[in-house]
């Protein structure tokens, strides 16, 4: 029991460092979240792909979120997005 203990302080240790080496993660996070939250497709894990997919370099042009039938609230750009976001944290 012990051991399993000190394996998980060990793991959330090195999650935490991680993070705080990361801390785009929790950009891309929120921004993933809040595309959920506002389209609320019915599929679920077809939306992270092809949300994530949209990152890729070698991603398939397919439509932006072709599993939500929701109309999007936002603009065709990304820039009001974790990219524009990564940008201005840059700059300070």
């Amino acid at each position: 029991m012990a051991v399993r203990i000190l394996f998980q302080e060990e793991l959330q240790d090195d999650h935490s460092m991680y993070m705080r080496q990361h801390p785009e993660i929790k950009c891309i996070m929120a921004d993933f979240l809040q595309f959920l939250l506002l389209r609320k497709p019915e599929d679920t894990l077809n939306f992270a792909a092809e949300y994530f997919a949209s990152f890729s370099t070698r991603a398939v042009e397919t439509g932006a979120y072709a599993t939500s039938t929701a109309p999007t609230p936002f603009p065709p750009s990304r820039t009001n997005t974790i990219m524009s976001l990564n940008a201005k944290a840059n700059k300070s």
